[in-house]
């Protein structure tokens, strides 16, 4: 009976020795996994590990194209190889997806422990309770070491909401050739020229088009739209003078410009400018807006219109776009230039995107979290990752990097991120941006007319 209370007894211990060993089984493997996020608009997936659930495991969430985001996955195996212990678990979410996604993730308690957010975002995010100050790990030194302009982006309510991460000015890009056709040797400067290149280049019949920007892109819109008001913006509406009769006029005759018929009387050849007969203030109604004429004026970027190419190819005049994309397309025979500007003579220069890092108010990992985000700061600036993302850096110290100099537009980016301007940014800028893009698709699709999409977007 003994003996076999004895081996009852073994049997036992072999037993709980066995439970007890196997949660020290790490089979999992010790690299960056990147999880799609949403493959559905608004559709939330689970996350393996919300934010502070293990210590040991980092949550960042990210929207990057392809090569920014391997480049991120191989610094981050750096990372994990000098920080035993953590590993680090990457998503690279849809950018049309990002901001729904992360909102909701946050709302059911099932976000990331850091996110790279649109600088726009910030401050909502932070009202909303979703992130945590990074305040205190932002000595006077390391502020010194950031641009200045660009920090002011993340500041709310007396504190750092995130790390800045990279900068990206709007600009103008023209064809060098195609302006000499009409002996210009600069690109447009005001609203006045703005509308003679559109006069002279818009026929698109012809595939000649003039000066092209993207009607649903917020920054796209306004760094137009800002030649034809007094004053740059003062406020987190940045669109609220789109709906006065003077600047939809100007606008609208921009967009689709005047023509001119000539027509034979007699043996005298009258030229005819066709123009409406209304006053300024009786702004043009939907029978005066053609959308299809609208639609040919501003084709939307496809396979078969590319609006680089056609701006190499000098069918394209001119483009409001942005640095990363202009260094990163063949530059011949184009040039980049200043944005237009104000109606009054307001410098605008260029206006200012970026993206930080943010860290969740339920991350447990924090110190892990700050770790990573200096560790990437620096391989980045090592790495001159900026080179090949065409994203300008946020530490002054990457003006100065060797390759970077050797861009002989070095110091253009410099004066343009200097000079720049950046909205002053509210917890509504998220779903001013979205009912833009929206209106933006409804106007190119001609489900409404320049009028209601102005009035549309001045109550923004």
């Amino acid at each position: 009976m003994n003996r076999r209370k004895s081996l009852f007894v073994l049997f036992m211990l072999l037993v709980l020795s066995i439970l007890l060993f196997i949660p020290l089984l790490d089979t999992k493997d010790n690299s960056p996994t990147q999880s799609v996020g949403t493959e559905d608009t608004g559709v939330l997936k689970p996350r393996q590990n919300s934010a502070g659930d293990d210590k040991s495991v980092l949550d960042i969430s990210v929207s990057l194209h392809p090569s920014e985001y391997a480049n991120l996955v191989s610094i981050s195996q750096i990372f994990m190889r000098e920080h035993s212990g953590i590993t680090v678990v990457l998503e690279n979410v849809a950018p049309v997806d990002q901001y729904t996604y992360l909102k909701k993730a946050e709302q059911i308690g099932d976000g990331p422990d850091l996110m790279l957010l649109d600088n726009g975002w910030i401050q909502e995010f932070a009202a909303l309770g979703f992130l945590a100050p990074v305040s205190e790990y932002f000595t006077t030194d390391t502020q010194s070491q950031y641009i200045p302009t660009i920090l002011e982006q993340v500041k709310w309510n007396g504190y750092l909401w995130g790390v800045p991460n990279d900068i990206d000015p709007y600009i103008m890009v023209w064809n060098k050739k195609k302006a000499l056709e009409n002996k210009w040797t600069e690109a447009p400067t005001n609203k006045q020229e703005l509308t003679a290149w559109n006069k002279a280049y818009m026929i698109p019949e012809q595939d000649s088009y003039g000066v092209y920007f993207d009607t649903s892109d917020y920054l796209s819109l306004l760094s137009i739209y800002s030649a034809f008001i007094d004053k740059l913006p003062q406020t987190e509406k940045p669109f609220s003078e789109a709906n006065k009769p003077l600047v939809m006029e100007e606008m609208q005759n921009f967009l689709i410009p005047k023509t001119e018929s000539e027509t034979e009387t007699g043996t005298k050849t009258e030229t005819v400018t066709v123009t409406r007969t209304e006053t300024v203030a009786e702004t043009r109604d939907n029978a005066d807006w053609n959308a299809k004429v609208f639609a040919m004026n501003y084709p939307q970027p496809s396979v078969d219109w590319d609006p680089w190419m056609k701006l190499a190819e000098g069918k394209l005049a001119a483009m409001v776009t942005t640095v990363s994309a202009y260094r990163t397309h063949e530059k011949v025979n184009l040039e980049l230039a200043a944005l237009p500007v104000t109606s009054s003579g307001q410098a605008v220069s260029s206006w200012l995107k970026g993206r930080s890092y943010c860290l969740s108010s339920r991350s447990k990992n924090t110190e892990a979290a700050m770790e990573w985000i200096k560790s990437v700061t620096a391989l980045q600036l090592a790495d001159r990752e900026f080179l090949d993302s065409g994203m300008l850096p946020v530490l002054i110290a990457g003006y100065s990097d060797p390759a970077l100099m050797e861009d002989k537009e070095v110091t253009s980016y410099a004066r343009l991120v200097q000079e720049g301007r950046v909205l002053p940014f509210g917890i509504d800028a998220a779903a001013n941006e979205q009912l833009v893009h929206e209106e933006g698709r409804k106007l190119v699709s001609g489900a409404i007319n320049f009028k209601q999409f102005s009035e549309a977007i001045s109550k923004d």
